[in-house]
């Protein structure tokens, strides 16, 4: 085992703790649903129960990363938000669900993508079935909703956008006036 740190084995944005107890469950399973028969031998199962130690340092900045835009003096935070515990609850809470939706909505298009094994083109205009999210939002930035004599219409939706949008599901498309 290779380990940056003596005690530690190296895992994403945790250590195991190598000088803690440290157990090796075994035990045998029989694979099916049915009552195994007599002479039927169980598979070996093996577990390994360690102790998990957070690295705090990849977790914040994991963390920080989705929020780090609200350091921005352009987003005037500091100036609205002041001083006001109740206020930084609710802009942290509000911010907490916009980032959920933004992390959901770029899972939902991957998984669409990759169980469809498709793919969109990428801003060098390739093919790439793991496109970022913000690159999507840029696609979508030209359009348009025109309204006139109570008639509406969408400008600038391109067949490459109406095929980004099927990834989405059913409101995105009604959204823009295509159902």
């Amino acid at each position: 085992m290779h380990s940056t740190q003596p005690n530690y084995l190296r895992v994403s944005c945790h250590f195991i703790n190598l000088h803690a107890n440290i157990e090796i469950i075994e035990y045998g399973q029989h694979r099916g649903h049915a009552i195994p028969g007599k002479d039927s031998q169980p598979t070996l199962i093996s577990h390994i129960q360690a102790e998990i130690v957070p690295k705090e340092t990849p977790i914040t900045i994991a963390t920080e990363r989705g929020f780090r835009f609200l350091k921005d003096p352009l987003f005037f935070t500091s100036t609205v938000f002041r001083n006001l515990r109740k206020r930084v609850a609710a802009l942290a809470m509000v911010m907490g669900f916009c980032l959920l939706v933004y992390s959901l909505s770029h899972r939902t298009l991957r998984q669409c993508l990759k169980r469809g094994s498709q793919t969109i083109q990428n801003q060098l205009g390739k093919p790439t079935a793991t496109p970022t999210l913000p690159w999507v939002f840029q696609c979508f930035m030209s359009i348009h909703l025109l309204t006139l004599a109570s008639f509406k219409q969408i400008s600038n939706l391109s067949e490459q956008r109406c095929s980004i949008l099927q990834f989405f599901g059913a409101p995105c498309p009604k959204y823009y006036l295509l159902c």
